[in-house]
């Protein structure tokens, strides 16, 4: 499905003649060591792009306990009321990243905006899972200064270029 489609428009952007800095960036909890040893890594290695696993921090439990709405009927779970409180976090402090308050959703955002910044991608594409991660991801490349642009495959953010696969990301 998906990562075909990540491989074919990688394999794209390969063919430009060097035009384009390629590599495959994965921020979500997948396991490293298991992600760089697969068939998705044997398929980048044929294209010459490299893994990048860069996986988003661990929130420490008691710290998020009492945010987290568990007993009411129809709750969101656990992720989505996390990413809605990180979202929040970061506009109250006017998107300024060393101003978010607590302590672990500045550090959410911090490894966020240092990814973005050591990888500093022209172009970044990738799927839609339709999660709360997509937004964080794509918040945060706003922060860094990637800007809305809309192409063929979806929606997009760039600072030069971002775009997404699947059906979109929500509004950030």
């Amino acid at each position: 499905g998906q990562k075909r489609l990540w491989l074919q428009q990688l394999g794209r952007l390969v063919d430009r003649g060097g035009r384009f800095d390629a590599a495959y960036l994965s921020m979500t909890g997948e396991d490293p060591a298991a992600t760089a040893s697969g068939p998705l890594q044997s398929a980048l290695r044929r294209l010459g792009v490299p893994l990048i696993v860069a996986p988003l921090p661990g929130v420490p439990l008691e710290e998020v306990a009492g945010l987290l709405n568990r007993d009411q009927p129809g709750a969101e779970d656990d992720l989505t009321q996390l990413v809605a409180f990180a979202l929040e976090a970061l506009e109250t402090a006017g998107r300024n990243v060393s101003q978010v308050s607590p302590a672990w959703a500045r550090t959410l955002w911090e490894h966020c905006v240092a990814v973005w910044e050591a990888t500093a991608p022209d172009v970044v594409v990738y799927g839609n899972a339709r999660d709360p991660t997509d937004h964080l991801l794509t918040v945060s490349a706003k922060v860094v200064g990637f800007r809305p642009c809309h192409g063929p495959s979806g929606t997009a953010v760039r600072r030069r270029h971002l775009a997404t696969t699947g059906r979109g990301l929500p509004a950030a």
